[in-house]
């Protein structure tokens, strides 16, 4: 089982603590196939699918986060619901609705995957992914500005520049990092290498919300500000994935749509 399926499970399960992941750092590059730029506004998505965990996605809508989530015991209050269309077969859900992959894993790292996070608690940024316990500055910070300032202050990120986007309609920020190649997950707190948690009541010093699955993975994270909710999606790769995938992650990530107010 990968690391990325056995995020929706222990989500599914109900677990108060979530674990998720997320970005990545390669000393020197720059991710491929990702070329900063302003996002098109998404029209309104018509009524969506959502398919059983681990069930391959058909082409057209997706509720990827849906209200239906709202009976799971998470540690965050949620932001707003999230639509996706899905432009070609091959990408499975890893319910409930948290990740979607696409291709093969080489040494533990998917080909391509995307994963949400949609809060109205604020983010809390590891000052050090591989050392994060409790290094994350408390209050949480709430917005893409902040969001992306704090990460590309992660040491050796090899971060890119934040750019400004538009998703959905509304602002945010767009941020390439990588995990290092020469990182070794057993020597970071509890093997994991962490980009953040949500902000709420429990999370300072808990668990990671975006954690990585290993040295070499790429990440670009979609930072947006919906009417005081945070929304992150993640798309993560590695170096060999091929560049029309990249675009593939992109467009679904350009085609969300959000549903206002956020949900409580």
């Amino acid at each position: 089982m990968n690391r990325v399926v056995q995020y929706g499970l222990v989500a599914a399960a109900g677990a108060v603590v979530i674990v998720v992941v997320a970005v990545n750092l390669l000393p020197g590059s720059r991710a491929p196939g990702v070329e900063p730029s302003a996002t098109p506004e998404a029209s309104e998505a018509p009524a969506s699918v959502q398919p059983s965990a681990g069930a391959f996605l058909p082409e057209g809508p997706f509720a990827w986060f849906s209200p239906a989530m709202q009976g799971f015991d998470l540690p965050f209050e949620y932001g707003p619901p999230i639509t996706v269309t899905i432009p070609a077969s091959g990408w499975t859900d890893h319910g409930p609705n948290f990740s979607i992959t696409k291709g093969d894993e080489v040494g533990g790292l998917p080909e391509s995957g995307l994963k949400w996070a949609s809060t109205t608690s604020g983010i809390l940024v590891y000052r050090d992914p591989c050392q994060w316990e409790y290094l994350a500055p408390y209050p949480p910070v709430t917005s893409a500005d902040e969001i992306a300032a704090a990460l590309a202050a992660q040491p050796s990120r090899d971060a890119s520049d934040p750019v400004d986007v538009t998703v959905g309609g509304y602002p945010g920020k767009m941020i390439t990092l990588h995990v290092p190649d020469d990182v070794v997950l057993a020597d970071c707190f509890r093997g994991l290498y962490s980009s953040y948690t949500l902000g709420g009541a429990d999370a300072e010093g808990g668990e990671p919300w975006n954690w990585h699955q290993g040295p070499g993975q790429i990440d670009t994270f979609w930072i947006v500000d919906v009417d005081g909710a945070i929304v992150i999606i993640d798309a993560m790769y590695r170096a060999d994935t091929p560049a029309d995938r990249i675009q593939e992650m992109r467009a679904i990530v350009e085609s969300a749509s959000f549903e206002a107010p956020p949900l409580k």
